[in-house]
């Protein structure tokens, strides 16, 4: 059962982003509107602080850049280019520094100049040894950011997917933990270790303590910038103005759902909750429900009046009767008007 359950996993490892709100290796493309392209140039100023893996994205949007996709990246102050995304990026210290008064330097960063209208910090190694307190201070911290300056949008990052064994393992847990946090919250996550982890429709992943963990894919290894290799960059670069035309970076307002239908389900697989996300373009009746794979219903999630836009529900693995369910496959079933879509999860104790 063990290897049966850990064979789905790899199967159903990346969770789907329908929103639109989370950037992941599926945005590692220029196949984009250049209309929006060019209102992002014109109306993005954009604050980046990293630390040195960061470099791989700055180095990534050079490598692509032309005359559509042009960039204005200065340090200390925000450069001004016409027709370009323009930012102010680089080097910063201390390491720890969310612990050590991070969030008081981004302020001091945004009162200096009020143009800035995106901000985005980027990891180095941290996630490797930190603990959940430690991502803790880091989601809170932007949270209040984002309450202090409502006209900025605020992009959340994973951190690197460069290591293995138990480190790797700790990194992978703290990178499920922000991507877990932006998906209940509906905050924009650049999911840095994710775009890393793919080449070529494959995820490199290893075995630890019975569980696929993704790792930095060998084609994309390499020493051309901050440990990884051009094409890595140009991948981060691609990624990166895939975020910067989505409306709310642009506009400022969040998406508005396009139609009826099941979105995201993350984690998938899962231990000991996930977060089922959906869609209605009108006030209807929706019904939520589990099945295990006999076909008995094993939890009834939802099943009333909803209005339209996006919606979020919690399954904890539980049955009806309160009881932990079994380790195994189950289908997520969603009804909505004349509508009926399934998609398969997996919970693995």
């Amino acid at each position: 059962m063990k290897k049966l359950l850990i064979s789905i996993m790899i199967l159903l490892f990346s969770a789907s982003a329908d929103a639109g709100t989370i950037i992941d290796h599926r945005h590692t493309n220029l196949d984009i509107n250049l209309e929006k392209v060019h209102a992002a140039a014109n109306s993005v100023k954009w604050l980046y602080i990293r630390l040195s893996h960061g470099r791989q994205l700055n180095v990534g949007l050079g490598r692509i850049e032309d005359s559509d996709f042009a960039v204005c990246m200065t340090y200390l102050y925000l450069c001004e280019e016409d027709e370009a995304l323009c930012s102010s990026n680089g080097l910063t210290e201390p390491y720890a520094f969310w612990k050590l008064g991070g969030a008081d330097i981004v302020r001091a960063k945004l009162d200096a100049d009020p143009r800035f209208n995106l901000f985005m910090f980027c990891w180095c190694t941290h996630l490797n040894a930190y603990t959940t307190a430690d991502v803790d201070v880091y989601l809170s911290e932007m949270e209040q950011l984002e309450q202090e300056y409502p006209d900025v949008t605020f992009v959340y990052a994973t951190g690197t997917a460069e290591e293995q064994g138990s480190y790797g393992f700790n990194r992978y847990m703290r990178n499920l933990q922000i991507r877990d946090y932006c998906t209940v919250h509906g905050k924009a996550l650049y999911d840095f270790a994710d775009i890393e982890s793919w080449y070529a429709g494959n995820q490199a992943t290893y075995l630890y303590d019975g569980i696929q963990v993704p790792y930095l894919h060998p084609e994309l290894y390499g020493n051309d910038a901050e440990h990884a290799s051009y094409l890595n960059c140009e991948y981060k670069g691609m990624a990166f103005w895939n975020l910067a035309v989505q409306d709310v970076v642009i506009t400022g307002n969040d998406h508005v759902p396009a139609a009826t239908g099941l979105g995201e389900i993350y984690p998938n697989p899962f231990n000991p909750s996930t977060t089922i996300s959906f869609s209605l373009d009108a006030r209807m009746r929706v019904a939520l429900r589990i099945y295990d794979v006999s076909g008995r219903l094993a939890r009834e999630l939802l099943n009333e009046d909803r209005e339209a836009g996006a919606h979020r529900e919690h399954w904890d693995g539980r049955d009806s009767s309160g009881r932990e369910a079994a380790s195994g496959m189950y289908f997520c079933c969603f009804d909505a008007g004349n509508l009926h879509q399934t998609k398969k999860i997996v919970l693995i104790r």
